[in-house]
């Protein structure tokens, strides 16, 4: 190296003749590429080109994929859609028929019910209205029983004293 030392602690300096014999090197690489930039321009643009054309085959192949894709799944959808009708349509007659049926047959035991509870309420109410009967009698014997009771107490009350004094 063409280096001149200075004194301690300055920089090292190349000469000029290092200089221009660094430059004349990278100068003929410059030149090696400035060469051979139009070929690499023209196979950049080939295969630019090439991708181009791949890129729009597999574009257009793609689209006409999805679009036959996306005819079975209207297909399939409208299939489904009408089946799915179909069984609505049918469950649907017959929850209405098992429905009638249900409905006729609570009704009748609802009637049968109203009959029969119709019939133990016009029995009890007679059988109530008897043992009323039987127990308001009983409840004017008792107060009888009790008037009774009540004046022989005070009329023994009333011997005993008239005893103790001698009245009697």
């Amino acid at each position: 190296m063409n280096a001149i030392l200075r004194k301690e602690r300055e920089t090292i300096v190349l000469t000029n003749d290092a200089i221009e014999i660094h430059l004349t090197y990278l100068r003929s690489g410059f030149d090696v590429v400035q060469a051979a930039l139009p070929v690499l321009r023209d196979k950049i643009d080939v295969v630019g080109t090439s991708l181009t054309a791949r890129i729009d085959g597999v574009n257009t192949s793609l689209s006409q994929q999805i679009k036959e894709t996306n005819a079975k799944v209207d297909a399939v959808n409208t299939s489904l859609t009408t089946r799915i009708d179909a069984v609505n349509t049918s469950l649907t007659a017959k929850i209405d028929a098992v429905n009638t049926s249900l409905t006729d047959k609570i009704d009748a035991v609802n009637t049968s019910l109203t009959v029969k509870i119709e019939t133990v309420d016009t029995r009890l109410s007679g059988k109530i209205d008897n043992r009323t009967e039987i127990v308001l009698a009983g409840q004017g014997q008792h107060k009888a029983m009790i008037w009774v009771i009540s004046i022989g107490g005070t009329v023994a009350a009333l011997a005993s004293i008239a005893r103790s004094l001698d009245w009697i």
